[in-house]
């Protein structure tokens, strides 16, 4: 893997064997140049903890736990047995995994990111195996009844590493693409609907990875509405009467700048964000993409008919904070976000379909779809 940026060469990865006493090893190794000498040197391998975390770190375990809201889901965003469940979680990206745990001085990232066939010698000082998987004990203080809530953010940690994404939590042997003599062959991750035990509780889980990405790109390609949001993803939202979007009036990053109806055209202007306040809490921030600005209720009013604006967001503003339903209660039918300071909805005035109708709250409709509106890719 290589990031060049004006034609420089920023940044190298390295797949790499080393042959030790005790055997092989594959290694992915990370290189940038020196600010000083501008020659490389080897770095920490980013989004990936050091080795000496492996399996049974209580460290690590809180630390998984304690950030599960930022880091709990990635692209391999649900299972495709579990399809129906409405979960919203963050992609991988949206987290940054530190050079040391806060407070700390202990490392989290590792410099290099080893996968299998370590095996712990009596030869070799200090040696030690190192599974394809991330894990380790129960967090600290872990609630009761949360063992499937830390399992999932257990797994969805380590899936995202370079260890759990090519062994033990895809059921893959390192390589997804394989050279052979009648051509490149695909993991069974990458082939269909595939089984993989957890290298720690001994479930079992099911996916179709292929399946899900063709899934995600007809969203993408042809506007489909989504049926599972995920957290950190830009949609457009979309109201069924018109088939326009809501969007922020001028393009402006400003306070106060009034959202309304406009022809759906995909701009940042249109294009918004999910954000949990609290994990697991249900109630969320839209955010607009080009000024990082929430969605908010002029002058925090809970009147009906009270404008929709954006406005720099605030854990203390209650009109900033949603949640998010159906019409009728379940899937396919359109989506409702009501504001919580208000127990309004987010709707279009009057129903309208002129371009630069007003955005305002009003009233939560029980039947009537043609006042909701879809999220789309």
């Amino acid at each position: 893997e290589e990031v060049i940026l004006n034609g420089k060469l920023m940044r190298i990865r390295t797949n790499e064997l080393r042959f030790l006493p005790q055997g092989k090893t594959w290694d992915l190794t990370e290189l940038e140049p020196s600010p000083s000498t501008g020659l490389f040197r080897r770095v920490t391998v980013k989004q990936s903890p050091t080795m000496a975390l492996i399996n049974g770190s209580q460290a690590m375990s809180d630390w998984i736990w304690a950030n599960r809201g930022q880091l709990s889901a990635n692209a391999f965003d649900f299972e495709w047995a579990r399809a129906n469940r409405t979960v919203t979680e963050p992609p991988t990206g949206s987290y940054s995994v530190p050079n040391t745990f806060p407070g700390t001085s202990t490392f989290f990232r590792g410099g290099f990111n080893m996968i299998g066939a370590d095996p712990a010698s009596p030869a070799i000082p200090n040696s030690r195996s190192f599974p394809g998987f991330f894990g380790g004990p129960k967090p600290t203080g872990l609630p009761s009844g949360s063992d499937r809530a830390w399992s999932d953010a257990r797994f969805r940690f380590s899936v995202g590493t370079c260890a759990g994404c090519h062994l033990s939590e895809t059921g893959t042997g390192i390589l997804h693409i394989s050279p052979t003599t009648s051509g490149a062959q695909r993991s069974p991750w990458l082939s269909g609907p595939v089984n993989v035990v957890d290298p720690i509780t001994g479930s079992t889980r099911s996916f179709d990875e292929m399946s899900r990405r063709e899934t995600d790109l007809r969203k993408l390609v042809n506007g489909v509405a989504v049926m599972n949001p995920v957290f950190g993803n830009n949609y457009t939202v979309r109201f069924r009467t018109s088939n326009k979007c809501l969007d922020s009036a001028g393009n402006t990053t400003s306070d106060g700048a009034l959202s309304q109806l406009w022809a759906c055209h995909g701009d940042g202007n249109q294009r918004l964000t999910l954000v949990e306040v609290g994990a697991g809490s249900g109630v969320y921030n839209l955010k607009y993409k080009h000024s990082g600005k929430c969605i908010d209720v002029q002058n925090a009013s809970t009147s009906s008919g009270a404008k929709v604006e954006q406005r720099s967001c605030s854990s203390t503003r209650n009109s900033q904070k949603l949640t998010l339903s159906t019409v009728a209660g379940s899937l396919p039918d359109p989506r409702l976000l009501k504001f919580q300071h208000s127990n309004l909805c987010l709707l279009v005035q009057n129903n309208g379909t002129a371009n630069g109708t007003a955005i305002v709250q009003g009233a939560c409709p029980t039947t009537d779809q043609t006042k909701a509106f879809d999220l789309v890719e």
